[in-house]
């Protein structure tokens, strides 16, 4: 029987090469597509239902706290600045980001990766802690081992409409997707700026995970579709990061040397916000390959 991997990917410009390349020919390879690409993490953390899959950074470090058999390549597809993703409604008396302690925010889920760093800014600018605000989500964690903080609530509506409604002071949402609301942070492009002038990376939201099973059986077909997702990065036009005024490169990118420094940030942050208990530790000690 010819061996096969499924690999969930989100539909990228730098994931096209990886679905036509004949390095795989020896396996049989399938692609499920499931749009939006997070609702395949749930599957993949608790049931390891793929063997290669696009998964948000804060859900593995979770993941991973869980005892689960995953392991990262390092390989960025999504990642950008939040900065502008923390958003309010339009006009109002003006207030300052250091005004929301003690209000009701809202954010999909806790775990969300935008979330984290969208409160990492929110922390590590203007003292604002994860414990300073409550957390209003739609969503449970993809971890079922995860227990949330007591300040984060649930609420089965709307959150931009909440949002509107008064029932929020502010929300953590996209802020392209949402250009009728305000930033909560003032100038959000020069504040971005700085903390990529601070920290030399920028924010990573998606990166790619596999099963230690898969990496144990057939070790060179994953070395294969890591070769293949650096070539597709290698040959897509890829935009500036989201949130730098197109000032600062594309998130995307390949190699421990190139993403170990968010993963390291993403990792104190996690802890700092009890997304995790314990230290990630020695970052290499997460991939794969």
């Amino acid at each position: 029987m010819t061996p096969s991997i499924s690999i969930v990917l989100g539909n990228h410009p730098h994931t096209e090469l990886i679905r036509s390349r004949t390095e795989l020919a020896s396996v049989g390879v399938s692609f499920p597509a499931i749009s939006p690409v997070h609702s395949a993490f749930h599957d993949m953390v608790r049931r390891q239902r793929y063997d290669v899959c696009e998964m948000a950074l804060a859900t593995y470090l979770q993941a991973r706290e869980a005892g689960k058999p995953l392991l990262l390549l390092p390989v960025v597809m999504v990642g950008g600045f939040h900065h502008g993703n923390i958003r309010r409604p339009p006009g109002g008396p003006a207030w300052e980001p250091e005004d929301l302690v003690g209000k009701r925010v809202g954010v999909r889920a806790y775990s969300t990766t935008m979330g984290m760093w969208a409160r990492s800014v929110l922390d590590e600018e203007y003292g604002v802690g994860a414990g300073d605000v409550t957390w209003v989500t739609t969503e449970d964690p993809h971890v079922v081992e995860y227990a949330e903080p007591d300040n984060v609530v649930r609420n089965a509506g709307d959150l931009k409409q909440e949002l509107l409604a008064g029932g929020l002071t502010a929300a953590i949402l996209n802020g392209q997707e949402n250009p009728d609301l305000e930033s909560v942070v003032p100038d959000p492009v020069a504040a971005a700026l700085r903390w990529y002038a601070r920290h030399e990376t920028v924010p990573v939201n998606h990166m790619v995970v596999v099963t230690r099973s898969v990496l144990e059986r057939m070790p060179e077909v994953v070395a294969a579709v890591y070769e293949d997702l650096a070539a597709g990065i290698d040959k897509a036009e890829l935009p500036p990061a989201d949130g730098s005024g197109g000032q600062v490169p594309s998130p995307v990118r390949y190699g421990r040397d190139a993403v170990r420094t968010a993963v390291e940030l993403a990792g104190r942050a996690a802890l700092r916000q009890r997304l995790i208990s314990r230290p990630v530790g020695n970052v290499d000690d997460l991939f794969a390959l």
